[in-house]
């Protein structure tokens, strides 16, 4: 019994790691369904209660989005809300907007709160989600460094790990962060974790013309 709940647990994080990363670079291709853009952003925020799939919650993020700039205040409350849904929802449409440079000073105030968001929230697609906000608000993001250092190291989750280590990169956090950042990960028992940090710690190196970095494990230093 045991297992079949720890396999059904595991299921639940892969498929909602996989479809995080499918939907990553379809978010914008579709446009919205009259039927939805024609709706307040408040309906639209409640609908996403019961929006059980990824899919559904990107459509009436796509939706929100359409509203611009006039939603922020919503999307900052539903941050808030009890059900992971809506808060899953709320970030994905302000990721949405953020990726319009103009929206990000509108997006800023609610910086703090997206960053708590991505060190406390049992959930783990709002935890994903929360640090990819981050980075696509680019440096208006970098308040929210110091919760992105935390989850790349701390998360108990790959997939959460690898999204706030992406997002310090996307913010151009303090390289002396960043440093430690990368070094957890590379000393890391978790081959994930370690591959990932070492790509982004030479990525990092190259950019401040510094030295190569090694897997230490290549070097004995890991098991």
């Amino acid at each position: 019994m045991l297992r079949y709940h720890v396999f059904k647990v595991m299921l639940l994080v892969w498929s909602t790691a996989l479809a995080h990363v499918a939907l990553s670079g379809e978010a914008d291709k579709r446009a919205p369904t009259p039927q939805l853009s024609s709706q307040s952003a408040t309906a639209l925020i409640k609908q996403s209660r019961d929006a059980y799939t990824i899919f559904e919650r990107k459509d009436l993020s796509q939706a929100l989005a359409t509203k611009g700039v006039s939603a922020i205040a919503e999307l900052g409350e539903a941050l808030s809300h009890e059900h992971w849904h809506v808060r899953h929802c709320a970030l994905m449409t302000l990721q949405m907007l953020a990726k319009t440079g103009g929206n990000r000073s509108a997006i800023l105030p609610l910086v703090p709160k997206i960053a708590d968001l991505v060190v406390k929230d049992p959930a783990i697609g709002v935890r994903m989600m929360a640090a990819d906000c981050l980075g696509t608000m680019g440096d208006q993001g970098k308040g929210g460094q110091t919760q992105l250092a935390d989850a790349a190291v701390k998360d108990q989750e790959d997939w959460v790990r690898i999204a706030a280590a992406t997002a310090l990169n996307s913010i151009n956090a303090d390289v002396p962060v960043m440093l430690l950042v990368y070094e957890a990960m590379i000393r890391s028992t978790d081959k994930m974790s370690r591959a990932e940090g070492i790509s982004k710690a030479n990525r990092l190196h190259e950019k401040k013309d510094r030295h190569f970095i090694r897997d230490p494990s290549a070097e004995g230093g890991l098991s």
